[in-house]
């Protein structure tokens, strides 16, 4: 009996031959699937789209900073304009100034004339003086050599009278002695010489 009450058992345990997919497949299940599916999708677009904006952000404060640089830029050369400008002087006043310096210049070149002239007539004046000392060493050499000349001349003819005594004193002979500007003459009494002049 309880072989046949196994085997009933047995027999009436039905095989599930249906696949695991079938399985699953079931309309509750296929809903939560659905429902997941549309959540990533929608979590996904999304995130595509914040990603798109913050995108199109950057781009748009990309080229805004752009825009500020070229407009800070233009300001820039504008001021640097208006500065150069200013500091730059007006054509009147950049006459003036060039009229300025040339009259400095021309200060300048007159003074260098001027010193260089007088420099020139220094030299000559100076040249001029050594010439006329030179000019005076010379006469005051040849007055000291006519000096010295006249000197010599004078020392021939005069005879001191010490001399002329100790030569009286010496001769035998009888003489008389007259002086007339340190010219002697002497007279001898002896017959050849009487009357006769003759310089000692």
């Amino acid at each position: 009996m309880r072989r046949q009450q196994n085997k009933n058992t047995f027999n009436n345990r039905k095989t599930n031959m249906t696949p695991p997919e079938s399985r699953d497949s079931t309309p509750a299940r296929t809903e939560k699937l659905n429902a997941e599916d549309k959540e990533e999708m929608d979590l996904k677009n999304y995130l595509m789209k914040m990603i798109e904006t913050i995108k199109e952000e950057r781009r748009k404060s990309l080229n805004e900073i752009e825009e500020k640089k070229a407009f800070i830029q233009q300001l820039m050369k504008a001021e640097a304009k208006i500065h150069s400008q200013a500091l730059s002087p007006t054509p009147g006043i950049q006459f003036q100034k060039e009229r300025g310096r040339q009259k400095v210049n021309n200060n300048a070149t007159k003074n260098k004339m001027k010193k260089k002239k007088e420099e020139e007539e220094e030299e000559e004046k100076e040249e001029e003086e050594e010439e006329e000392r030179k000019k005076k060493k010379k006469k005051k050499k040849k007055k000291k050599k006519k000096k010295k000349k006249k000197k010599k001349k004078k020392k021939k003819f005069s005879y001191p009278d010490d001399l002329i005594a100790m030569v009286l004193s010496k001769m035998p002979q009888t003489i008389t002695v007259t002086s007339l500007n340190s010219v002697f003459i002497i007279i001898y009494s002896s017959q050849s010489f009487h009357g006769s002049r003759h310089p000692f």
